[in-house]
Protein backbone atom coordinates (compact mmCIF):
# COMPACT_ATOMS: atom_id res chain seq x y z
CA UNK A 1 0.00 0.00 0.00
CA UNK A 2 2.72 2.47 0.92
CA UNK A 3 4.44 2.04 -2.45
CA UNK A 4 1.28 3.24 -4.19
CA UNK A 5 1.18 6.30 -1.93
CA UNK A 6 4.90 7.11 -1.96
CA UNK A 7 5.53 6.63 -5.69
CA UNK A 8 6.24 10.08 -7.08
CA UNK A 9 4.19 10.83 -10.17
CA UNK A 10 7.06 12.86 -11.65
CA UNK A 11 9.53 9.97 -11.36
CA UNK A 12 9.55 7.51 -14.27
CA UNK A 13 11.61 5.13 -12.13
CA UNK A 14 9.02 5.16 -9.33
CA UNK A 15 6.13 4.64 -11.75
CA UNK A 16 7.97 1.82 -13.55
CA UNK A 17 8.75 0.10 -10.23
CA UNK A 18 5.16 0.07 -9.02
CA UNK A 19 3.89 -0.97 -12.44
CA UNK A 20 6.33 -3.90 -12.47
CA UNK A 21 5.04 -4.92 -9.04
CA UNK A 22 1.40 -4.67 -10.16
CA UNK A 23 0.72 -1.73 -7.82
CA UNK A 24 -1.60 1.12 -8.76
CA UNK A 25 -0.72 4.65 -7.65
CA UNK A 26 -2.89 5.92 -4.80
CA UNK A 27 -3.95 9.55 -5.14
CA UNK A 28 -6.23 9.89 -2.12
CA UNK A 29 -5.61 8.73 1.45
CA UNK A 30 -8.65 8.77 3.74
CA UNK A 31 -7.94 7.90 7.35
CA UNK A 32 -10.29 7.79 10.33
CA UNK A 33 -7.80 7.70 13.21
CA UNK A 34 -8.44 5.73 16.39
CA UNK A 35 -9.79 7.90 19.25
CA UNK A 36 -6.73 7.41 21.48
CA UNK A 37 -7.02 10.66 23.47
CA UNK A 38 -10.72 10.12 24.14
CA UNK A 39 -10.14 6.50 25.12
CA UNK A 40 -7.35 7.13 27.62
CA UNK A 41 -9.20 10.13 29.12
CA UNK A 42 -11.84 7.76 30.48
CA UNK A 43 -11.23 6.84 34.11
CA UNK A 44 -12.25 3.26 33.33
CA UNK A 45 -9.68 2.84 30.53
CA UNK A 46 -7.51 -0.21 30.99
CA UNK A 47 -3.97 -0.61 29.73
CA UNK A 48 -5.24 -3.14 27.17
CA UNK A 49 -7.80 -0.63 25.84
CA UNK A 50 -5.16 2.08 25.63
CA UNK A 51 -2.78 -0.18 23.74
CA UNK A 52 -5.56 -1.30 21.38
CA UNK A 53 -6.25 2.35 20.54
CA UNK A 54 -2.69 3.16 19.49
CA UNK A 55 -3.13 3.61 15.76
CA UNK A 56 -0.04 2.64 13.78
CA UNK A 57 -1.43 2.15 10.28
CA UNK A 58 -3.33 5.41 9.97
CA UNK A 59 -0.50 7.74 10.95
CA UNK A 60 1.95 5.89 8.71
CA UNK A 61 -0.37 6.32 5.72
CA UNK A 62 -0.82 10.01 6.59
CA UNK A 63 2.94 10.50 6.74
CA UNK A 64 3.37 8.75 3.39
CA UNK A 65 0.71 10.98 1.83
CA UNK A 66 2.29 14.09 3.33
CA UNK A 67 5.69 13.08 2.03
CA UNK A 68 4.20 12.82 -1.46
CA UNK A 69 1.96 15.89 -1.11
CA UNK A 70 2.39 16.83 -4.78
CA UNK A 71 0.55 13.71 -5.94
CA UNK A 72 -1.56 12.60 -2.98
CA UNK A 73 -4.47 14.25 -1.16
CA UNK A 74 -5.02 13.36 2.49
CA UNK A 75 -8.36 13.53 4.34
CA UNK A 76 -8.63 12.92 8.08
CA UNK A 77 -11.50 14.84 9.63
CA UNK A 78 -14.94 13.23 9.83
CA UNK A 79 -16.94 16.04 8.11
CA UNK A 80 -14.59 16.03 5.12
CA UNK A 81 -14.60 12.23 4.96
CA UNK A 82 -18.41 12.27 4.93
CA UNK A 83 -18.49 15.01 2.29
CA UNK A 84 -16.06 13.10 0.05
CA UNK A 85 -18.05 9.91 0.52
CA UNK A 86 -21.27 11.66 -0.56
CA UNK A 87 -19.57 13.34 -3.50
CA UNK A 88 -17.66 10.37 -4.86
CA UNK A 89 -19.64 7.47 -3.43
CA UNK A 90 -18.24 4.47 -1.64
CA UNK A 91 -16.13 2.84 -4.32
CA UNK A 92 -13.56 0.10 -3.95
CA UNK A 93 -10.94 1.06 -6.51
CA UNK A 94 -10.87 1.76 -10.22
Amino acid sequence: MHAGILARRDSPAHLAAIKAAGIEPIDLVVVNLYPFSRTVAKASCTLAEAIENIDVGGPSMLRAGAKNYAGVAVVTDRPTIQSCSRKWGNTAGP
